[in-house]
């Protein structure tokens, strides 16, 4: 299963982390749940997990993934969605 890793800083262990878990890297739209996944970890450490939502790849071609998502999480602290996009980022096969 392709997992995509964002944070602060290359290889960054601190500081807030995004880690999207998703059936393919084909352009589609993955709901979450159904091993399709997206967990967040803020600057405390806090972890939150996607309940509902979407990730949605719009573009895969020449080892470059571009996408976007629309994510309600849940943890510690409550519960609140999360939206982004990410545009071309390399990906290592």
């Amino acid at each position: 299963m392709p997992i995509i890793v964002a944070g602060k800083g290359a290889g960054s262990s601190s500081g807030p982390q995004l880690i999207i878990s998703i059936a393919s890297f084909s352009r589609a739209t993955y709901s979450i749940g159904n091993g399709n996944e997206l967990q967040y970890s803020d600057d405390a450490m806090n972890v939150y997990f996607g309940i509902s939502g979407s990730v949605i790849i719009t573009d895969f071609s020449n080892n470059r993934l571009s996408g976007n998502f629309s994510v309600d999480l849940a943890g510690p602290m409550g519960s609140f969605p999360i939206t982004g996009k990410f545009i071309n980022v390399p990906v290592a096969l």
